[in-house]
């Protein structure tokens, strides 16, 4: 058995600088023809200077369509905003809010101080990619993401329903509801959040203990939020599309007293996105997911002809790669799918 799909699209990727880049950009690009590259580096991509920049330092390593999303900060300039809707290779911005994931030290704290900005990007058609998290400490961090859109994400549709917005990497049932409530809201979806759990955070080897592999922010939900996912992932409606935040780190940051999160899924996404869907005899529903409704959303072109062959094979995922140690997700398990072929 096997499964050829047109060449996907990954929404939602960290690729990274350094000796970490060039480790995983080439996994992605073997495995996606198009991809938004975010940009929460160290400094932060704020300009469409720096962006292309970085698109061209990307370029170097692995050949593939990069599309660009700029940090929003509340000093962008509403001229830098016209700038980046004139550029090609600009997806979009990136709402991070303060504090609210790795790099997000320049996020936003004051969400109505960038409304001004917010009704230029509704003017140009600029899409908003937001991370739907409140970081309040009263907050529980598992509630982050519904509070969110009643606080914030509520008034911003609202005030600018023209808007372009995608709420990314979705992991509760309150933010499918809102996505398909929302006439000018889309959504992207992981592959980690559609195969686990919040239980797996807190599990290892069957046992309980502390996963640092298994945590990413937003962090993963109940098994009734993970089977809403699916549901919402399987079920044709182009309002919902992949996009695999895959977040690399060395193992000296991941298992170390301040463990960054991130899932590292760059190494085999279309094997994971294969694995969930036909755990629930979805995958005729896996081409549109992975390769056109994210298209159609940002209004890139559609391959007709480059395709890629997942085979119903077994796939061990490696335990470490690299001279970071990097540990992909699932490390050591095996999986049923495997690309085979383009």
């Amino acid at each position: 058995m096997s499964l050829h799909i047109l060449q996907p699209f990954d929404a939602h990727l960290h690729l990274r600088t350094g000796n970490m880049a060039e480790l995983v950009t080439p996994m992605s690009a073997a495995q996606f023809a198009d991809v938004i590259v975010m940009p929460n580096l160290n400094p932060p991509i704020t300009t469409v200077d720096h962006a292309i920049s970085y698109r061209n330092y990307l370029l170097e390593i692995a050949k593939c369509n990069y599309h660009m999303a700029i940090y929003l900060t509340e000093s962008t300039t509403v001229e830098e905003i016209q700038l980046a809707a004139k550029n090609p290779f600009i997806i979009g911005y990136k709402l991070y809010p303060l504090n609210a994931t790795t790099g997000s030290q320049s996020g936003i704290s004051d969400i109505k101080k960038v409304y001004p900005l917010f009704e230029k990007m509704e003017k140009l058609k600029v899409p908003l990619l937001v991370h739907g998290e409140v970081t309040r400490s009263d907050v529980d961090i598992f509630d982050r993401e519904k509070v969110f859109i009643e606080e914030i994400l509520t008034d911003i549709v609202q005030k600018f329903p023209k808007l372009r917005i995608t709420l990314e990497h979705i992991t509760t049932a309150e933010a499918v509801e809102f996505v398909l409530s929302n006439e000018n809201v889309v959504a992207s979806i992981t592959a980690h959040h559609l195969l686990i759990n919040r239980n797996a955070i807190f599990t290892v080897d069957e046992k309980t203990a502390l996963n640092p592999h298994n945590f990413c922010l937003p962090v993963a939900k109940t098994e009734r939020d993970r089977n809403i996912l699916i549901k919402a992932a399987t079920s044709g409606n182009p309002k919902f599309f992949a996009g695999t935040d895959s977040a690399p780190h060395p193992l000296s940051r991941k298992e170390s007293s301040c463990g960054c999160a991130g899932c590292f899924t760059g190494l085999h996404a279309l094997e994971l996105y294969a694995t969930a869907f036909y755990q629930f005899g979805k995958l005729a529903k896996l081409e549109d997911f992975l390769s056109i409704f994210g298209r159609l959303h940002y209004g890139l072109e559609i391959p007709s002809n480059d395709y890629i062959t997942l085979g119903y094979e077994k796939y061990l995922i490696p335990e470490k790669l690299g001279e970071e140690n990097l540990v992909p997700f699932m490390y050591g398990q095996i999986l049923n799918w495997k690309i085979i072929g383009e």
